[in-house]
């Protein structure tokens, strides 16, 4: 409960016209203002160095920022461009993780705690003991 000893009173249904009911869902701004501005950037024809607009060779028409950004992006070096570019123009792959043997059963790791202190650690294969070295000098 609300440490307002009020709270009881505060609570009020919503009655015809009252100015708390919001009719038109989530008010925009912040994001939806932010979205907005990067369409209008993205929707800009881009000019030369004369001030002419640029013409895209494939369609004819003035070339916008996101039409040339997405031609960059598909004839790029980067792979992680270019990737980007054929996610966004047929979906991203499906990603699988195969736990399974060949039999189609799943694998079960069995992971073994050994006591530390009871035990000597045994020596890396191809290294000898100190004593084997010792013996060949």
């Amino acid at each position: 409960m609300a440490n307002n000893p009020n709270a009881k009173d505060n609570l009020k249904p919503f009655e015809k016209g009252d100015k708390r009911i919001n009719r038109k869902g989530r008010a925009i701004r912040g994001f939806d203002a932010l979205r907005k501005e990067w369409q209008d950037i993205w929707s800009e024809i881009m000019f030369d160095g004369n001030g002419q607009p640029i013409i895209d060779e494939v369609t004819g028409k003035a070339l916008t920022r996101l039409r040339g950004r997405m031609r960059i992006a598909t004839s790029s070096r980067n792979h992680q461009e270019f990737r980007t570019a054929l996610e966004y123009a047929y979906g991203k792959p499906k990603e699988e993780i195969d736990l399974s043997n060949s039999d189609g059963s799943l694998q079960k790791v069995i992971i073994e705690y050994v006591d530390s202190e009871n035990t000597t650690p045994a020596p890396a294969s191809g290294a000898t003991s100190d004593k084997k070295q010792q013996e060949k000098i």
